[in-house]
């Protein structure tokens, strides 16, 4: 299992220049370096866990006022982590579980305490991109999982204030499948 930082940043320039000394200072990898809605940067990183931790701190340290949201996951779920490389593939087809943050920082960790606590399948982590800033996760499985998964992930962001929403769908119509997948 691989850490995971996340690091949103108010700015767009402060994104990047935050982004610069990250790679100078530590060995990390960046999964995404991108402006998001509305106006801001996301920044998320992968690697050992001092080393993210390093990354995040330092961000945090220099670039205090510039910094909207940060966190670092020490055991993300390997589901989570292909969830934001793109490479996550769903085998799949019951209920339908949806949990929006405010943060995209939120979105990931409510994934990461969603699969980890109920038997779920990522399906989509949308980060944040034409959504005025917000963020959705998608999960897939049993009624009763899927409704484990959206109680504990959106009580994870409840719990910093940052949830939107959450819905289940025991059982989706079969057209909406082609714009969920």
């Amino acid at each position: 299992m691989k850490a995971i930082g996340v690091i949103e940043i108010k700015t767009i320039s402060k994104g990047y220049l935050v982004s610069d000394g990250i790679l100078d200072l530590v060995s990390v990898e960046i999964v995404m370096a991108q402006p998001v809605c509305p106006g801001k940067f996301v920044l998320i990183l992968a690697g050992g866990v001092a080393e993210v931790e390093n990354a995040v701190a330092f961000a945090n340290r220099k670039y205090s006022e510039a910094v909207v949201d940060s966190t670092v996951l020490g055991r993300i779920e390997e589901e989570v982590y292909l969830s934001l490389v793109g490479a996550a593939e769903t085998a799949q087809r019951g209920a339908v579980g949806i949990i929006e943050t405010f943060s995209i920082a939120a979105v990931i960790q409510a994934a990461d305490t969603a699969v980890k606590t109920s038997g779920v399948e990522i399906m989509e982590i949308r980060i944040a991109r034409g959504m005025g800033g917000k963020c959705y996760a998608l999960f897939t499985g049993s009624v009763s999982n899927v409704e484990d998964a959206v109680k504990n992930g959106g009580a994870q962001a409840a719990e910093e204030g940052l949830l939107v929403d959450t819905a289940v769908i025991a059982s989706p119509h079969t057209e909406l499948w082609q714009y969920i997948e």
